[in-house]
């Protein structure tokens, strides 16, 4: 054990850090009060998906000057030097092995502004550097030590700086339409679920489109007052009435860029008919003035089905089919659970830092609830739930289940007490509750990923041939709830 050089520095509170290396990659952990977590699950602190390294492997707790590490009944073991450890103080500069991982102990100053964070450090945007790397990475693609560059999967992509990209398959198919799209000048149409991120997209493919130099425009119809919408979009031309001011309008700001039009199904009929005229003609025409050419890229978004408004007679089929030559889709967060490790970590931290605290990890408990709960107000919500954490949890202190607002505490409850029609079972055998607690958690991943074994292995934090051997053991697949897919889905992205 080499002996710890002293590192202090006069007024400054010291932490450690954990320093893993494999591959020629460099990921660096601060450790906690309450410790961190170590392995190949993502219920892991610090996750790293190596050769050799168990779900469940390693716990590092400080205690003053020394960094105590345990194994958690790992496969391969804790190894310093040549000798395997079970419980072991360690010092700055020690260096332990971890299946084909090494981590390094490191002693370094709190406030010293390349110390990552309690929470795992997951870029909040595509652009941002990971610690000591200066590639660009997708969070959860892969293995920490294979990370793929962004621009190397979507080159054209220019993401807005408050985009979080998640690992999951529905997120990277998005990604890939969205670089496509924007490629083109052709209306696009958004389609999701209030709070899905519709105007994040909008921006994405502005950023990512030849207009990007020129403006971006957002109106939402929804928050227009009625009797105002049309001189805000179109702009009221000088003279065009006694005792009413000229106003360039929404529009004709956004000449030589992109105009993004949301909750487009609330524009009025009559509103309609003219951004038709617009968009075929290229033409606009403010409130008492003539038609100038007009320049820019439409993109629209609605979370309404537009074809059943169309056959209710409450929008335009002609100005439909011109606004939807591209159509994407944005999943609800149900629908992409596995994103939620990377959108909670962008969160804290960017939340964290603007009250000025330092990012704090999750209780094991508060992340259950997250990934219980269904999100019906999706990104939106999720964001407005993680800055109530940060506001009311104790400065230091890790964010646990008592932090959950009401609403949420509520659902989870009535989930709960509804019991999802499980038979009650009193059977005290271990072995028997540990098999039916597998094989429903089994079961709740592949539910999750939709059948796809690949994914539901990734979730689990398992390899898909121990996937393979618990859905044989449990009878999941002859009971039909493998879902029949053990491969990757399209890869086409398009």
């Amino acid at each position: 054990t080499m002996k710890r050089e002293d590192s202090k520095v006069a007024g400054r509170q010291e932490r450690f850090r954990l320093v893993a290396e494999a591959a020629g990659r460099r990921l660096a952990r601060l450790v906690p009060p309450q410790g961190t977590s170590v392995g190949s699950s993502v219920r892991n602190d610090l996750r790293l998906e190596a050769s050799g390294v168990s779900r469940h492997h390693a716990r590092f707790v400080p205690a003053g000057e020394v960094l105590w590490v345990e194994d958690r009944a790992s496969k391969n073991g804790i190894w310093l030097g040549d000798r395997r450890i079970d419980r072991q103080a360690l010092v700055a500069g020690d260096r332990v092995r971890l299946g084909e991982v090494w981590i390094t102990v490191e002693r370094v100053a709190a406030d010293d502004a390349e110390v990552a964070l309690a929470w795992p450090r997951i870029p909040t945007h595509p652009t941002a550097p990971a610690l000591d790397e200066p590639t660009t990475f997708l969070p959860g693609v892969g293995s920490p030590f294979e990370l793929q560059p962004v621009e190397t999967l979507f080159p054209g992509l220019r993401l807005p700086e408050e985009f979080v990209v998640g690992p999951s398959s529905r997120m990277l198919r998005l990604l890939g339409e969205v670089e496509r799209v924007a490629a083109d000048r052709s209306p696009a149409l958004l389609l999701g679920e209030t709070g899905t991120g519709k105007e994040l997209v909008a921006r994405a493919i502005h950023r990512s489109s030849a207009r990007s130099s020129g403006p971006f425009v957002a109106v939402n119809c929804a928050a227009l007052p009625s009797e105002l919408v049309e001189a805000e979009l179109f702009g009221v031309a000088r003279g065009a009435a006694t005792g009413v001011a000229a106003r360039i309008g929404a529009l004709r700001t956004a000449d030589g860029g992109t105009f993004f039009l949301d909750e487009v199904g609330e524009l009025p009929m009559v509103l309609q008919a003219k951004l038709l005229r617009i968009l075929e003609s290229a033409e606009l025409a403010p409130l008492g003035g003539p038609a100038t050419p007009l320049d820019v890229r439409f993109v629209a978004a609605t979370n309404r089905d537009l074809r059943v408004e169309c056959g209710a007679g409450r929008f335009r089929p002609d100005l439909y089919f011109r606004l939807a030559a591209f159509t994407l889709s944005l999943p609800p967060l149900r629908e992409r659970r596995e994103d939620l490790p990377a959108l909670l970590g962008a969160f804290v931290e960017r939340f964290s830092r603007a009250a000025g605290r330092e990012p704090a990890g999750l209780s094991l408990r508060l992340l259950e609830c997250v990934e219980s709960y269904g999100w019906p107000g999706n990104l939106r919500e999720l964001a407005h739930e993680v800055r109530r954490w940060v506001t009311f949890a104790p400065e230091g202190e890790i964010f646990d289940s008592s932090l959950l607002s009401p609403e949420i505490r509520v659902s989870l409850d009535a989930e709960r007490d509804a019991g999802k029609g499980r038979p009650a079972d009193d059977s005290l055998d271990l072995d028997f509750r540990l098999a039916a607690t597998e094989r429903e958690i089994v079961s709740r991943a592949l539910a999750v990923a939709s059948g796809n074994q690949s994914l539901a292995a990734r979730l689990l934090g398992i390899s898909r041939n121990g996937l393979a051997a618990k859905i044989a053991r449990h009878g999941l697949a002859a009971a039909g709830e493998a879902g029949g897919s053990s491969s990757e889905p399209d890869d086409d992205r398009t």
